[in-house]
């Protein structure tokens, strides 16, 4: 269940975070050092007190989705108007108790929140300067979905340390949320700038990239073909820092399939190569069949090769077996079925 925010602090422009960047070479912040020894323990106390207050919100809200599915399938006892054999029904008082289960179960969830949230802004009062505990507050909102919250925290984080990437690429996912899209693509490309060698900045502009092409394309002047080319480079970047990730090799091979609604035609030879490295790592039966019909595909729709299209796919049905994917697309390569009509770009 999706934690509800208390409170909304309010959002500044994108325009206000990058108030004081220059053009000169980025100098990347990883670390806080805090001022003294005593800061340094209580920092430590309060990342202890965090992952505590972490794992209590995780009982909590195992055991409310346990209660709500309860109180869920008691209270469709009690409505129904015939019952399954050897099924009693449940009584109002029954049903209202496992009610009010779940709501202490959620009340749980929340005072720990809202405990923990204290002792950050007890923190933070004794030492506004660190910018780093501020950083980790933001991340626990986050994590509890107070995205709104959240977001502030980090714009602050930004003011106090223009220098940290990491609170521009979590604001950006945030701001994802909260459909400022063409702002979160300039604070992922501001982590980038920041810090080039972490490959999730690079997967969440590539995504970006691909999903709000139209802010792109407004942002910089580009037409579709060169975003698309934008969101594969992306792609490219984040597979050169993590060569042997299924995930990010599999999110480049798919981004092929699109390639038409970015005007971008003749792309089959760069899919396979894609595909094929794809294939060449540790991956499941299942992620392999699911692979080859892909590959197939890319060789009867857009190679024109039904053989060749046609052993793809009967090797990756030996994998998975029966597919309906695969079995249509292997219809469709020995002529008994006909294909789908060339969809428009838009």
């Amino acid at each position: 269940m999706k934690r509800l925010a208390v409170t909304f602090a309010a959002a500044l422009t994108a325009a206000a975070l990058f108030v004081g960047c220059s053009t000169a070479p980025a100098r990347v912040v990883i670390e806080y050092k805090p001022a003294n020894f005593e800061e340094s323990r209580a920092q430590s106390a309060l990342m202890k007190a965090d992952d505590g207050a972490r794992a209590e919100i995780d009982v909590a809200e195992f055991l409310l989705r346990q209660a709500a599915d309860k109180y869920a399938q008691a209270r469709g006892l009690l409505e129904s108007p015939e019952l399954p054999p050897d099924t009693t029904r449940p009584t109002e008082a029954e049903v209202r108790a496992l009610y009010e289960a779940a709501f202490a179960r959620y009340r749980d969830m929340q005072e720990a929140i809202a405990r923990q949230a204290h002792l950050y802004q007890q923190f933070m009062n004794r030492y506004p300067d660190n910018w780093f505990a501020r950083h980790r507050y933001a991340w626990f909102l986050a994590d509890n979905y107070l995205h709104y919250d959240a977001a502030a925290q980090w714009e602050r984080v930004i003011r106090m340390q223009p220098d940290f990437p990491y609170a521009y690429n979590n604001l950006g996912s945030l701001y994802n949320h909260m459909g400022r899209d063409a702002e979160a693509i300039q604070l992922f490309r501001k982590a980038i700038e920041l810090k080039d060698d972490d490959p999730v900045f690079h997967v969440n502009l590539a995504v970006n990239y691909s999903t709000h092409r139209k802010e792109a394309m407004a942002l910089y002047g580009w037409d579709l073909p060169r975003t698309f080319r934008e969101c594969i480079e992306s792609y490219r970047r984040a597979r050169a820092l993590l060569p042997r990730d299924p995930e990010v090799a599999r999110d480049l091979a798919t981004q092929y399939v699109l390639a038409k609604f970015f005007q971008v035609r003749d792309t089959a030879d760069e899919a396979l190569d894609a595909w094929n490295y794809y294939l060449a790592l540790d991956i499941s039966p299942a992620q392999r069949g699911y692979a080859m019909r892909e590959v197939g595909r890319i060789w009867l729709r857009e190679k024109k090769d039904r053989a060749t299209a046609i052993q793809w796919f009967e090797n990756g049905q030996a994998l998975v077996g029966q597919d309906p994917g695969i079995e249509n697309l292997l219809k469709e390569a020995r002529g008994e079925k006909k294909g789908p009509e060339e969809e428009p770009a838009e």
